[in-house]
C-alpha cells in the first residue's frame, strides 16, 4: 500500500511567504480622498470656464489678422462671429429701408396693418451717405420676422441673417400675411413665387424710394407659438429694373418694425361685444 503524504505547514519554508501574505488586502478610498478629487475636478471646470472667453478672443483676433494679411481689406464682424465681405470692401450698406411711423397697437388677426394715425404704413429708402442714386422703381417683399431679431446692438446684419429669421406659417395654416389687393395696385400677392426664401407673396411697389403698405394686409395667425411670442414686419428688396442707376451689386439693408404681439381676433370680438352685467335686486313685499 502506498502511503499518502499530507501537506502541512512543516513542509513549507518558514522564510518563504505564503499566498495569503503576498496578496494585498483590498482598501476602500477614504472620504477625504473622494472629497479632494471632487474639489479638484470642480476647480478644473471653473478654470476652463474662465479661460474659454480669453481663448476665443485670441483665436478670433489671430484669424482676423491672418485674413487681413491675405485679403488686404477689413473684415466685418457680427455677434455670431460670422465673417462676411460685403460689397464695397466690407463697408456697411449705404442704402436701407425704413418705416416712417410706428404700428397701431394692439394687432389682431384679420385686422388691417396701419400706423398710429390709422393710415397705411409708409416705407422709404434712406441714403445714409447722400452719394447713391435712388432707384426710380423697385419691388419690395413684405415678410414676418421673429421679434427677437434686430434692435439694440443688432442694428447691422447680413442678408443671410435676415432671411434666417423670417417666420413661416405653421404647417397646414395659411400664409402669415395676406393682402386683398387694394390700394391702387401697389400691393401685390401672387399665387406662386420663384424665390425659395419667400415666406409669403405679399409685395409692394416703391417709386422714387417711397412705398406704402396700402390695401388690407393682415395677419392670419397669432404670435404665441414662437419662442419670442412677438413678430416684426420686415421689408426686403426682391427686384429692381436692370436699367437702374444704382451701383452694381449694391446691397440695400432690410427694414423692420418694432416687435409686437399678434392676438387672436376672438379676443377683439370679446372685448368689443362684452355684455355688461346688471345688478338685479329683489324686493320683498
Amino acid at each position: 500500500m502506498v502511503t499518502k503524504r499530507y501537506l502541512d505547514d512543516s513542509d513549507q519554508d518558514p522564510h518563504q511567504p505564503t499566498d495569503k501574505r503576498m496578496r494585498p488586502a483590498p482598501t476602500r478610498p477614504s472620504l477625504a480622498s473622494v472629497i479632494g478629487e471632487v474639489v479638484m475636478v470642480k476647480n478644473l471646470q471653473n478654470l476652463f470656464s474662465a479661460i474659454e472667453p480669453l481663448l476665443r478672443r485670441v483665436v478670433r483676433e489671430e484669424v482676423e489678422r491672418v485674413m487681413r494679411h491675405i485679403c488686404g481689406r477689413s473684415i466685418t464682424r457680427s455677434p455670431s462671429l460670422r465673417i462676411e465681405l460685403e460689397a464695397g470692401g466690407g463697408r456697411r450698406p449705404r442704402l436701407e429701408l425704413r418705416f416712417t411711423r410706428s404700428l397701431c397697437l394692439p394687432i389682431f388677426t384679420g385686422s388691417r396693418i396701419v400706423d398710429m394715425d390709422g393710415k397705411p404704413m409708409q416705407v422709404v429708402l434712406v441714403d445714409k451717405t447722400s452719394s447713391s442714386n435712388i432707384p426710380a422703381l423697385m419691388r419690395v417683399e413684405v415678410v414676418v420676422v421673429d421679434g427677437d431679431f434686430g434692435g439694440g446692438e443688432r442694428e447691422e446684419w447680413t442678408s443671410e441673417e435676415f432671411n434666417d429669421h423670417i417666420v413661416r406659417e405653421r404647417r397646414g395654416k395659411r400664409p402669415l400675411l395676406v393682402a386683398s389687393g387694394g390700394g391702387g395696385g401697389e400691393v401685390v400677392q401672387n399665387s406662386s413665387s420663384n424665390n425659395n426664401n419667400s415666406s409669403n407673396n405679399v409685395s409692394i411697389i416703391m417709386r422714387d424710394g417711397i412705398g406704402y403698405l396700402s390695401g388690407d394686409i393682415e395677419f392670419t395667425d397669432n404670435s404665441s407659438w414662437i419662442r419670442s411670442r412677438k413678430f416684426r414686419v420686415g421689408v426686403r428688396v426682391i427686384m429692381m429694373p436692370s436699367s437702374s442707376t444704382t451701383d452694381d451689386h449694391l446691397r440695400i439693408r432690410e427694414g423692420i418694425t418694432e416687435p409686437f404681439v399678434v392676438k387672436d381676433h376672438r379676443g377683439e370680438l370679446g372685448k368689443a361685444w362684452s355684455i355688461p352685467i346688471f345688478e338685479v335686486s329683489y324686493n320683498t313685499f
